[in-house]
């Protein structure tokens, strides 16, 4: 079985160092991104395998809103499962975000074991996705 390989998403430098400690010692390949437009970037292109994306909604530019309806639109990443994770936790804010395509939802700041718990449920089984 090949290694679960995630992309995480944050425009916040703290927050992509947490996600490498996160990953540290854990059976997952994790690529770091800091915007909105390099995630689309990187799922557009053919030589990168990504089993399960960790958005950021709240960024600047092209926010994790844009990046989930461009990983929805295309035909070929749209099995890709989603993981939001925002400060906002509002109930209409979740069901907006749910409702534009995210598996799941978290609301910062997670404990480690609920990410992990969320990956385990949603990460492929049989490796890389696309």
């Amino acid at each position: 079985m090949s290694v679960c390989h995630i992309l995480a998403v944050d425009d916040e430098p703290i927050n992509l160092a947490l996600f490498k400690a996160f990953f540290f010692a854990q059976p997952y390949e994790v690529t770091l991104c800091s915007s909105g437009a390099r995630a689309i970037q990187m799922l557009d292109d053919p030589e990168q395998s990504i089993d399960v994306l960790v958005l950021d909604l709240m960024m600047p530019n092209v926010d994790g809103f844009d990046v989930l309806r461009a990983v929805r639109a295309h035909a070929r990443r749209w099995s890709v499962p989603v993981i939001v994770q925002s400060g906002n936790g509002d109930q209409e804010f979740i069901r907006k975000a749910m409702e534009a395509g995210a598996d799941d939802y978290l609301v910062k700041p997670f404990l480690v074991d609920t990410l992990m718990s969320v990956l385990d449920r949603l990460r492929p089984s049989s490796g890389h996705v696309a």
